[in-house]
């Protein structure tokens, strides 16, 4: 590896950490299959390349992470009012198995509201006042689960014309298809969240090519494949966002020139 600048080189790992960094050198080695590494570099490989794809990855969680996060915000949101509007005499709806699943709410629920419950002065101040009831009603609670307890609310919903109508806010009629997707978007959401590199994710789960999303066979698991289904709910809950996300990813990307060889998948996104 050329390092031109020893000081800098050493005030970065000192910030970043050796082991951090090799997440980034990784895809300049000569042999990058994870189980027969040679930590030996391709030829003219230079630290700055390697710092370069470190704070494109850091610029481009900055970048999704506010899309994610407003993705969330709106599934949970039309979560909570269309099935508190259908079920209105049941303000508790989410632990009734007459509206979910009783695997749900035996295995679940109970830990997820108690942790709720000892976190939030809201829901405390709920029992408070209203001592004979057992939850706080669906519009407080579910604010304060997770995007993945929601998620699993969602999966865990009875009625399939509820779950359809939820879907259908996002283009999808296909239930089975939008939790799949959801569950992509709660992938990239965590990886995010948890800073983790994402600009080279690998999922297990193949992303499933559709009418609504066209995805080639090699971006079936990579950071491309997860865009477009970000690309496409975004698209539905705001034409603004989904444009201003693309126009953010395309800024990043052009900035990033040195390194496009690597940037392969963002480079075959439709921006």
């Amino acid at each position: 590896m050329i390092i031109s600048d020893e000081a800098k080189a050493e005030e970065i790992l000192f910030d970043v950490g050796y082991y951090r960094l090799g997440f980034y050198w990784f895809p300049f080695e000569e042999c990058n299959k994870s189980n027969n590494r040679k930590h030996t570099f391709k030829p003219n490989t230079k630290f700055e390349d390697i710092i370069k794809l470190y704070y494109f990855d850091q610029d481009l969680r900055n970048c999704i992470a506010k899309y994610l996060f407003r993705i969330e915000i709106d599934f949970r949101t039309n979560l909570v009012y269309t099935v508190s509007n259908h079920y209105k005499n049941n303000p508790i709806w989410f632990a009734d198995d007459r509206c979910v699943t009783r695997k749900f709410i035996e295995s679940k629920f109970q830990d997820i509201y108690d942790n709720i419950k000892s976190k939030y002065a809201v829901i405390k101040k709920h029992h408070d006042k209203y001592r004979n009831d057992r939850y706080a009603p669906a519009w407080k609670t579910i604010e304060f689960m997770t995007f993945g307890e929601i998620c699993i609310l969602y999966s865990n919903l009875i009625d399939k014309k509820l779950k359809q109508e939820i879907a259908s806010r996002y283009g999808i009629e296909n239930v089975k298809i939008f939790t799949k997707y959801l569950h992509v978007i709660r992938i990239l959401r965590n990886q995010c969240a948890h800073g983790r590199n994402i600009y080279d994710i690998n999922i297990d789960q193949s992303i499933q090519k559709t009418e609504y999303i066209n995805i080639r066979n090699e971006h079936k698991h990579n950071i491309n494949g997860i865009l477009q289904v970000v690309f496409y709910i975004l698209h539905h809950i705001s034409e603004n966002r989904e444009k201003e996300l693309k126009e953010c990813l395309k800024d990043l990307i052009d900035r990033n020139y040195s390194i496009k060889d690597i940037l392969r998948p963002f480079n075959e996104l439709s921006l």
